[in-house]
């Protein structure tokens, strides 16, 4: 199995800390309820899906870092490895709470029509990919 040094992992855990950190400022930004279910509409959908969409690759970049962690590298204890499988689990369920609501806004802007050019930027996301 492979090993890791001390300073990945803990490239692992501040990555964790500052997309818990970033999520909520996804929130409090562009949401007026913690649900994730209603849109701000102070926010122009250009610069939310912008945002979104690069939160989105940070989150699955972290996603696969974990993955790696708790599948192919020799954790000696047992405690380090639930740690990073909870913040695995963490992260899994970030990304499926942004996919929802990001389908969900897409859907509001689809209904009241989209402009060509946030049409071509939607199109192009690595998120909308994913929806």
């Amino acid at each position: 199995m492979p090993t890791f040094n001390q300073s990945e992992f803990k490239k692992a855990r501040d990555s964790f800390k500052t997309i818990l950190k970033e999520f909520e400022n996804y929130k409090n930004i562009y949401f007026k309820d913690v649900e994730l279910s209603d849109y701000n509409e102070n926010y122009c959908f250009s610069e939310y899906i912008v945002y979104t969409d690069s939160l989105f690759i940070e989150i699955c970049n972290l996603k696969e870092n974990l993955e790696v962690i708790i599948n192919k590298v020799n954790i000696s204890t047992c405690n380090k490895k639930d740690e990073y499988i909870q913040m695995y689990d963490v992260v899994q369920s970030i990304i499926y709470t942004i996919l929802d609501s990001f389908r969900y806004v897409c859907e509001l802007f689809k209904q009241s029509g989209l402009s060509d050019t946030d049409y071509e930027w939607l199109l192009e996301t690595e998120i909308y990919r994913h929806i």
